[in-house]
């Protein structure tokens, strides 16, 4: 259990709901401030509570919100918490609504992503490797809780990273090879502000476009050059990737093994190859069983595609 100040708030602003765990936690006062004064009182639903020392308050994800410093010898102290669904609501939603308005992106989310994927992996393989050595200890590892809630993000993060791929997918006749820049941290869209995880359009003609001190081209993201955004010239873009294609390839496929070990045979929800993904994106309809052989669409799917898993029928 959670162990919060007394007076600990919980504002939700979708709700527009306060739960007060003490009753002076705070006092309520109109703000001042031109950017809450801006909303419309009607239909955004505002709170402003005054902190004193030792209050806390807990904003839940995708709440708007402004932290105002009143009087001279006042800061503020924030803890931003990453998680599985939050990382989800950041790319699905978030950062589609900063692209548009051209705000910098604060957190590399594709980025934790594909790192946290990396972590969860060595865990899971380390503790598979535990519970095969045996022991008294062997159940108790495979049942706990903290082992199950990895594999249960294992599987969401899992999910965001082949939409990032698929995002990032060439055609399969293309014929393009794109420059090889190594993965620094440090590559960022031009014209939306976001951050870039692998491939994207470069424009080395149009360089020194926001200072003539600093030589950096014009990169320009896939979302971005997908809704018409471009530099100048629109002429001298070239391709860009800051990993192999192949190396995510080969992490998209041994990741999508340890889920088929996890769950222990193929699934309705199993991840195709990324291939076979690309193929049934937008165009997916509940799995249905063969009439013929009663084997889930997924393995189907999977024999066509000459893998060497095999699944196994359910006796009725």
């Amino acid at each position: 259990m959670n162990h919060f100040p007394p007076s600990a708030v919980y504002m939700d602003h979708r709700l527009n709901l306060i739960l007060r765990l003490k009753e002076d936690v705070f006092v309520l006062v109109l703000s001042s401030s031109p950017k809450c004064r801006a909303l419309p009182p009607k239909k955004v639903p505002r709170s402003t509570p005054k902190l004193r020392p030792g209050d806390f308050i807990l904003i839940p994800p995708l709440a708007p919100h402004q932290v105002w410093n009143r009087g001279t010898r006042t800061m503020k102290i924030a803890w931003n918490r990453t998680t599985a669904e939050t990382l989800e609501m950041a790319i699905n939603k978030a950062l589609p609504n900063s692209r548009i308005v051209c705000r910098n992106e604060q957190y590399k989310n594709k980025a934790i992503v594909y790192y946290t994927l990396q972590k969860y992996s060595s865990l899971l393989k380390s503790t598979r490797a535990q519970v095969e050595m045996g022991g008294d200890n062997a159940e108790s590892i495979q049942r706990s809780i903290k082992v199950r809630q990895v594999q249960k993000d294992f599987k969401k993060l899992f999910d965001l990273y082949k939409s990032i791929l698929l995002s990032e997918m060439f055609a399969p006749d293309s014929r393009e090879h794109p420059e090889l820049l190594p993965y620094d941290n440090n590559v960022t869209c031009t014209y939306c502000r976001c951050n870039i995880f692998n491939r994207f359009l470069s424009c080395k003609s149009c360089k020194n476009l926001f200072s003539s001190e600093i030589e950096e081209p014009y990169d320009v993201c896939m979302e971005c050059y997908c809704m018409g955004r471009s530099c100048g010239c629109q002429s001298g873009h070239t391709w860009v990737e800051q990993w192999k294609w192949k190396d995510l390839i080969h992490k998209y496929d041994d990741w999508r093994a340890q889920i088929i070990d996890i769950d222990g045979h193929m699934t309705d929800k199993t991840p195709l190859p990324l291939q076979e993904e690309r193929r049934y994106r937008g165009t997916k309809v509940p799995w249905k069983e063969d009439s013929s052989s009663g084997v889930p669409r997924a393995a189907a799917v999977e024999a066509f595609c000459g893998c060497q898993e095999s699944t196994t029928r359910e006796q009725s």
